[in-house]
């Protein structure tokens, strides 16, 4: 749907990677389960795969999101999707600015609730301090934490302090 926008970005000498289908029922959605999933894939494009940049396609309507929360950029025009017969449009992020964003967070957390990479600097997965804090998707997040607290134990952007 959107090979030529990548392949561009490729070409300039990026390693890219692509996160499809993610889908989530309404009454699972929560920014806890939001920075859990975004922190795993952050951590294995990022230091498992050596990616460099990270590309979606999301619904127009959420597009806004993405560009609030974690700094995604559209990078292609809206086009339907053929998977799903629903528009869709293309966003880039930059993992290295995931990465700065992350550190920042992590060293100055702030209040900004509009801000995932807060949730992520901070989220159990990160600090080891407990689980999640909505009980929304406690279990789907639970696993994803135990994963991401095993990839993140290995990344050099995770916190000095011990699990």
């Amino acid at each position: 749907l959107y090979r030529p926008q990548i392949d561009d970005v490729r070409a300039e000498g990026a390693r890219v990677c692509e996160v499809t289908r993610l889908a989530m029922d309404a009454a699972e959605r929560s920014p806890d389960l939001m920075a859990a999933l975004f922190s795993l894939g952050f951590v294995l494009a990022r230091h498992v795969h050596r990616m460099t940049d990270m590309f979606i396609e999301v619904h127009p309507r959420h597009a806004g999101y993405y560009e609030r929360m974690l700094g995604y950029r559209t990078a292609g025009p809206v086009r339907i999707c053929p998977r799903v017969e629903a528009p869709a449009v293309l966003m880039h992020l930059p993992l290295k600015h995931a990465e700065e964003r992350i550190r920042e967070m992590t060293d100055h957390p702030g209040n900004d609730r509009r801000n995932l990479y807060r949730e992520i600097a901070q989220s159990p997965a990160r600090t080891g301090n407990g689980g999640l804090t909505r009980p929304a998707g406690r279990a789907c997040a639970g696993f994803l934490e135990r994963i991401a607290r095993i990839a993140w134990s290995s990344s050099p952007v995770a916190p000095p302090r011990p699990w």
